[in-house]
């Protein structure tokens, strides 16, 4: 996968405005971050620049259909570690942006999905919080799909 326009994409926006900052997006619906685990993102600008992942309830196929609920939580936590989670160790902020389900309780693997989540969204709005009190925040994502 070539990712090289996602630093030409910062570097142009840097440009137009020095003050916002930077949210590179993972790839292959913004789950997998490692394009960066062996090459470092190389911008002319320090201190900005932070990596979004999402994670949905299909990021592991239907393994929480069938899977025993520890073990698929266990193995879950593994892969998004595999995939973006590696960036923190390489001193890199990490941002996950989106929890994607089906609300309309259709699907067991979205339930169980679900499940997990609960404790996102206010652990989110409390950060979100904090934020918002330090001033005017902007960020710009920049990123493509496949």
């Amino acid at each position: 996968m070539n990712y090289r326009y996602m630093p030409k994409g910062a570097e142009a926006v840097h440009a137009a405005n020095p003050d916002v900052l930077m949210i590179l997006s993972g790839l292959n619906f913004d789950m997998n971050l490692s394009f960066i685990r062996n090459e470092a993102v190389k911008l002319s600008f320090n201190g900005k620049l932070m990596f979004e992942v999402h994670y949905y309830s299909f990021s592991d196929g239907q393994a929480l259909t069938s899977g025993n609920p520890n073990q698929v939580c266990g193995q879950v936590t593994e892969n998004v570690m595999t995939r973006a989670g590696f960036s923190l160790d390489q001193g890199w902020p990490l941002f996950v942006s989106e929890f994607g389900v089906d609300l309309r309780a259709t699907s067991v693997n979205n339930n169980r999905h679900e499940a997990y989540l609960e404790w996102q969204p206010e652990a989110m709005q409390s950060g979100t919080e904090k934020e918002e009190s330090r001033g005017n925040v902007v960020a710009v994502t920049i990123g493509f799909q496949r």
